[in-house]
């Protein structure tokens, strides 16, 4: 089967940008392309100085126009906000290279404690810090915030969108700051439970130590899902001006599946049709009541051969054939009684569709990436700086659980079963049913397809859009004065929107596939579910930083910032199909017929005439009206100030201690939506204790808070809707008035610091208040009263009363703690011992989270909840140890390391989750799968025969161990996610990856 993704051609988010894109994009160019000329005459100027400097025997007068240009920093560090560092891990570009990171997988696949939560479809929806995930931990990138996970749960397009997030393109960044537990210090709001903060690549990023002009390429490809990303970036300045472009195209498809699964084949069994010609039970008779010809037939020469009889559905069970043995049947009884069952297939575990598929489905990914930079050096003291940056990603999915066939029914133990209850193909809007009578027979025309709905294979195909735009223009200025180290102001104009197209089709003749066929046949079909989730948002932020002494050394920094953000949710379903025109009244009555045409119908022998079938297409919008499938635009504003300072009183004691008041207002012209301003105070403090110089104690804290994402804004109560306007009835439609969740982060621990090394432990605990989840409460007083006084309202179910589905509102629900140790070391061996190389170390860590408590907060209006089911407990990670052993050659020419992962299994009682049902407390397994613990093996390695080029090798998962994630496991009992078969969440097996970097 063909594994090309069909593409809709829904205008995508560059659409808008395109033009000012290139404009921008040519303006980068240019000033990369006209840089050269400036360097080129300031040099010759300076030749000529010291032509002149030698004539007059002057040596030293052009030594003030020699610039020395030092490695670029990093933008941060763990120590810049807190002073034990703690929960905090900081990755440069230095570092992603060297760890081979490709995407935000990479990432953290050696970060204890944090997890990148799988979507489902290719994408994914955020991170997973501290047992809380998706909006929960904050994105940012140079501080400003990105798109939330978003899933409209308000109109009739229950579910709609995938709940992805934009990906971040790790080739534009120079550093990456993880923070676990509570940052909103940092972070604002959604960093309840960590963030990660991303941090652009700037000129000197690129631009070698004393260079002018640089120019960067990098190559690599992972075998692990054949990805290959090219990047490619020039950079040049001069006295007052510098820039740089880069352009980052990857492509790749789907992971690929673990060895084991080669080479398997998976069987199929499938509904069919027949021709019910020959009454088996007697010797070569025809059911002759039943034979007919078509209304086209009246014209032929041979009417006779024209004669046809109905086809009707296979069964489990062959078509009786009486007192008569199977060898007494001719040839063409015996084609007939073989083909009444339903046909049993034997394919390829790839080509196989179907609930029980292996393998995963397949995947095209494509993503580019556009990065522009101009600094304008205004005064010595002031540099502007403007930037530029683009990025489309987009993924392709066959959905390879949806059949490519109608299947039959099975009985419980896989066979079929006339009138089983197992049916593992979903007929999505097809509406096929064999044992509707009105189905049963079909009669279609010579030249026509038995059973239409059975002649055409189906597909399912997923596609999605990230596009992200930015622009932003700061200016950072430092002055000559010892206590006031700098200021910056930034300014950002950001648009994140995600596409989802969701398209089912059939007009491919069965069993070829074909993603791209048209709509033109009786039976053909094309259904689409689109949606749109876009966010805008601009933001202004400045920051003061000072250094001074007063009872000690102060690094104090002011914020503040403001910002507003649209968010839009937008769907369409457009429906196209081909139906039957002529479907229950299709039979001619004789007596209309000419005295040739009644000659010709007596001459075929038939017994009955019915007309050509004739074919219209349908097209219609199943979104059915605007307010189903438009929701009105959320407007957010947010302004805040803060303050944070590093206190050294003496060489004892290290402080910091900050806060920052957040004012954030929400509001719509959606009446369904409250209109709030939220007013957030956060902090953090930290303590650093040394009793030692080669020992210190720590301690932090630090609060976090979560205003309602417009996810949750856009879900509200939809009950009586026809009665909203009638005040005598007690269900209101609604929106659900919620407090921010907050989070408070208690962290201790000790740091040994050495010559050989350091080793740091710490234990911490995270309080979680006021955690947002869907629930229905149980009927208020007024709401039962109601009810018992009119017990046929549609509003009203059972007696006594009970709530319905579509009482369902996001609430306060719950408060819970969530605790853990993590260990963290690096140790240099060399220095431990002499007869170990110079350049060899260790690196150790160790992350373990678990759930402490967990209660239920009473609604505010109601005796109690009547149901709730909170995925809380699934987004605590699993313990994991990180084991590296690494060696540099002394030269910095070549190194090779190794990394042990051990990933212990899930705790079994974070997979029982306290959930309500009809309002009664019980235990539910949140899923029958549990990955075993498991042990993996990385080795990678590099050599620059050069100081310009640098080529790498790596080799995941050395031992091919067969092993599956916990966040591959946990998208089981997701909706996101397209199948219950765990093996296709199986990780693939060993894998290569290399890469090629040049920087001249």
């Amino acid at each position: 089967m063909s594994k090309s993704i069909t593409k809709t051609q829904t205008p995508s988010v560059h659409t808008m940008t395109t033009h000012r894109l290139n404009l921008a994009i040519k303006a980068a160019l240019f000033g990369v392309a006209v840089l050269p000329l400036s360097v080129w005459a300031q040099e010759n100027t300076q030749t000529d100085a010291n032509s002149d400097a030698k004539d007059t025997k002057t040596p030293v007068v052009y030594l003030d126009a020699i610039t020395v240009t030092a490695a670029p920093s990093a933008p941060v560090s763990r120590f810049d906000t807190d002073v034990t560092g703690l929960g905090k891990t900081v990755k440069t570009a230095d570092t992603l290279a060297k760890e081979q990171v490709q995407g935000i997988r990479d990432l953290v696949r050696y970060e204890t404690g944090v997890s990148v939560v799988e979507q489902g479809r290719g994408g994914s929806s955020g991170f997973a810090i501290h047992g809380v995930d998706k909006n929960r931990v904050g994105i940012t990138v140079d501080g400003i915030a990105q798109i939330q996970s978003y899933k409209d749960e308000s109109t009739k397009r229950a579910g709609a969108g995938s709940g992805a997030m934009n990906e971040i393109e790790i080739e534009n960044i120079a550093a990456v700051a993880i923070n676990k537990g509570g940052n909103a210090l940092e972070a604002g709001s959604g960093a309840l439970g960590g963030s990660v903060a991303f941090h652009t690549k700037d000129v000197s990023d690129v631009l070698k130590s004393g260079k002018n002009l640089g120019a960067q390429s990098k190559t690599t490809y992972n075998s692990k899902n054949d990805h290959f990303s090219q990047t490619l970036a020039a950079a040049g300045k001069t006295e007052r001006v510098e820039a740089m472009v880069q352009y980052t195209y990857r492509k790749g498809k789907e992971n690929k599946a673990h060895s084991d699964l080669n080479g398997i084949n998976q069987s199929l069994y499938r509904l069919g049709a027949w021709q019910q010609k020959y009454d088996l039970r007697k010797p070569n008779e025809l059911f002759a009541g039943t034979s007919y010809i078509t209304e086209s037939c009246l014209a032929s020469d041979d009417p006779k051969s024209c004669v046809q009889y109905p086809y009707v559905y296979t069964k489990a069970r062959p078509d009786g054939i009486g007192n008569r043995n199977f060898s007494e049947l001719s040839d063409a009884e015996k084609a007939q009684y073989l083909a009444s069952t339903h046909p049993h297939e034997v394919v390829s575990a790839k080509d196989y569709t179907g609930t029980y598929r292996l393998l995963p489905d397949p995947m095209d990914y494509r993503s580019d990436s556009y990065l522009a930079r101009l600094n304008i050096k205004i005064t010595p003291n002031l540099v502007s700086k403007l930037l530029l940056e683009d990025t489309k990603q987009t993924y392709n999915i066959r959905d390879m659980r949806h059949c490519s066939y109608h299947g039959a029914r099975l009985g419980n133990d896989g066979k079929p079963a006339n009138g089983g209850s197992i049916v593992l193909c979903d007929d999505y809007q097809e509406y096929l049913n064999a044992n509707d009578a009105s189905q049963a027979l079909f009669r279609p025309g010579a030249n026509d397809a038995p059973i239409p709905k059975l002649a055409y294979a189906r597909s399912s195909v997923f596609n999605q859009e990230h596009g992200k735009t930015r622009y932003g223009l700061s200016f950072e200025f430092k002055p000559d004065t010892p206590w006031f180290k700098q200021a910056k102001l930034n300014l950002h104009q950001q648009n994140i929107q995600i596409i989802n197209h969701d398209i089912k089709k059939s007009c491919s003749q069965y069993p070829k596939v074909d993603l791209n066929c048209g709509i033109s046949e009786i039976g053909h079909y094309e259904y689409q579910n689109n949606y749109r989730y876009k966010e805008g948002r601009a933001s202004l932020t400045g920051k003061l930083d000072f250094n001074f002494d007063l009872l000690g050394q102060h690094d104090l920094t002011v914020l503040a910032g403001a910002d507003k953000v649209k968010s839009q949710f937008r769907a369409n379903n457009p429906r196209r199909t081909i139906i039957d025109t002529t479907q229950g009244d299709a039979i001619i009555d004789e007596s209309t017929l000419t005295a040739q045409e009644q000659a010709k119908f007596k001459q075929s022998g038939a017994a009955w005439i019915v007309k050509n079938r004739l074919g219209r297409l349908e097209e219609k919008d199943a979104c059915g009206n605007a307010n189903e499938c438009e929701r009105a635009p959320i407007h957010g504003s947010n302004q805040y100030v803060g303050i944070n300072n590093l206190y050294t009183p003496n060489d004892y004691v290290d402080l910091s201690f900050g806060g920052r008041l957040d004012k954030q207002r929400i509001h719509s012209t959606d009446s369904n939506i409250i209109s709030k301003t939220y007013t957030n105070k956060s902090y953090n403090f930290g303590a650093a204790v040394h009793l030692t110089p080669d020992f210190s104690l720590l301690y932090k804290t630090a609060k976090g808070f979560r205003t309602p994402s417009f996810y949750e804004l856009y879900n509200y109560n939809s009950t009586a809707a026809q009665h909203k306007n009638d005040p005598d009835v007690s269900f209101p439609k609604r929106a659900v008035d919620v407090k921010p969740e907050t989070s408070n982060t208690n962290e201790y621990g000790f740091r040994y610091q050495h010559p050989w090394g350091d080793v740091e432990m710490s234990m911490f605990k995270s309080r979680y208040k006021d955690m947002l989840d869907k629930a229905i409460p149980n009927l208020t007083k007024a709401q039962q009263e109601y009810c018992k006084a009119h017990l046929d309202s549609n509003e009203c179910v059972g007696n006594p009363p009970t709530p319905k589905t579509s009482d369902e509102v996001f609430a306060n629900l719950y408060n819970a703690t969530i605790k853990g140790v993590s260990v963290k070391g690096k140790l240099d061996l060399h220095a431990m011992t002499s007869k170990l190389p110079d350049g060899l170390e260790m690196t150790l860590g160790y992350g373990h989270t678990k759930l402490g408590k967990f209660d239920y907060i009473a609604p505010k209006d109601a005796d109690g909840w009547y149901q709730a089911r909170p995925a809380f407990w699934d987004a605590i990670t699993p313990a994991r140890y990180v084991v590296g052993l690494n060696y540099d050659h002394p030269s910095q020419v070549w190194g090779i390391g190794t990394t042990l992962t051990h990933s212990k299994q899930k705790d079994e009682n974070e997979l029982s989750a306290l959930r309500i049902r009809n309002g009664k407390r019980e235990t539910q397994t949140l899923t029958h799968t549990i990955p075993k613990a498991y042990t993996l093996l990385d080795m990678t390695g590099y050599y620059s025969p050069t100081e310009s080029i640098t080529a790498r090798l790596g080799i995941n998962n050395v031992l091919n161990t067969r092993y599956t994630t916990w966040e591959a496991a946990r998208q089981l009992p997701s909706e996101a996610a397209s199948s219950t078969q765990s093996t296709r969440y199986i990780a693939p097996g060993r894998s290569y990856f290399a890469s090629l970097e040049m920087k001249f």
